[in-house]
C-alpha cells in the first residue's frame, strides 16, 4: 500500500494506492472521494480530494468491492490519514484536541 499526499503540506488531498493492478475506470463515491477500479471491478486506488471528511471502510464498501487482502491495508490508511489531518487542523488552529 502506498499513500500519496499531494504537495504542498497545506493542500488537502492524497491517494491511496492499494495494489499495481491497471486502472479500467472510476466511480465517484461522494463530491470528495474517486475509487479506482480494476477490470474485476475491484478497488485499485483511492482519491481523496479533501482530508477534511474521511470516509470509512463501510461507507466506501457501499459503492465499490475491496479486495479482502486490501480491506486491512485501507482501513490502516484510512485512519492515518484521519488522524494527520485532525493533528493538521489542531497546530493549524493553534491549539490541540
Amino acid at each position: 500500500m502506498k499513500i500519496q499526499q499531494t504537495l504542498p503540506e497545506d493542500t488537502d488531498v492524497a491517494y491511496i494506492e492499494l495494489n499495481d493492478n491497471e486502472i479500467e475506470y472510476q466511480v465517484v463515491i461522494n463530491e470528495d472521494v474517486i475509487a479506482d477500479l480494476d477490470e474485476d471491478d475491484c478497488l485499485v486506488g483511492l482519491e481523496l480530494l479533501s482530508l477534511k471528511e474521511i470516509p470509512s471502510l463501510e461507507d466506501i464498501e457501499l459503492h465499490v468491492d475491496i479486495n479482502w487482502g486490501d480491506e486491512e491495508e485501507l482501513e490502516s490508511a484510512l485512519w492515518d490519514l484521519g488522524a494527520y489531518a485532525r493533528i493538521q487542523r489542531a497546530f493549524g488552529n493553534g491549539h490541540s484536541d
